[in-house]
């Protein structure tokens, strides 16, 4: 593993959180007194299959979205390349923290069935970057609590009907990705989410993204 480097990637079904630990990451680790000065946080517009392009809900192939993520990728070891050109130094000083919203789990699970050599392969070249992927869940039972209290937050009319349907594609949604999470060449860790507490998720996450750098980074002779 790279020193002066590490990453998240945060990932999980739609309404598991994910945008609010992103906003609870960016304020978490921008008060450390310690941690990097450099950042790069992309959201999941930056990365995902499913997109929005030029107004059109569009479904990237399989090389499209290949092509997307290793783009993402190489621009993170680009970096990370500098870092060691210039030289040993602290973490706060040259150090990067980077973190994904729905990358590697999420090219896994678009594409099922598929030769998996190239997500295998990426996944490593995350893992040598510092990349450790985090997978939000919810409890079967505080599923519908959470669909009542987004359409709440949205002013939306949610019908029981609609509800049982998202909540069963949630489970089995949770259930395919927490599978998906067993083969992935990144660690995973899952955190639950059910206590919306995103501050200490965030916490969590940049504690772990350390710990591991401190433990497995080597400078190269």
């Amino acid at each position: 593993m790279r020193p002066l480097i590490r990453g998240a990637i945060i990932e999980g079904p739609g309404t598991s959180g994910k945008t609010s630990v992103l906003r609870a990451l960016k304020s978490v680790q921008a008060v450390s007194e310690d941690d990097e000065r450099s950042v790069v946080i992309l959201g999941e517009h930056y990365s995902q299959q499913l997109q929005t392009i030029q107004g059109r809900l569009t479904e990237l192939t399989r090389t499209q979205h290949e092509e997307l993520l290793t783009q993402r990728v190489e621009a993170i070891e680009s970096l990370s390349d500098w870092a060691l050109y210039l030289g040993k130094a602290s973490r706060r000083a040259r150090g990067l923290f980077y973190v994904f919203e729905r990358f590697n789990l999420n090219h896994r699970i678009a594409y099922p069935g598929e030769d998996r050599v190239f997500i295998d392969t990426l996944e490593r070249r995350l893992a040598e970057l510092g990349a450790i992927c985090f997978l939000l869940t919810v409890s079967q039972d505080k599923i519908e609590e959470r669909f009542r209290h987004r359409s709440e937050q949205s002013g939306q009319d949610l019908q029981s009907h609609d509800l049982r349907v998202q909540v069963e594609s949630y489970i089995a949604r949770q259930d395919e990705m927490l599978g998906l999470a067993d083969e992935a060449q990144v660690p995973t860790t899952v955190i639950n989410t059910d206590d919306r507490d995103w501050n200490s998720y965030a916490a969590t996450i940049l504690k772990a993204t350390e710990t591991r750098v401190a433990e497995e980074a080597k400078w190269p002779d």
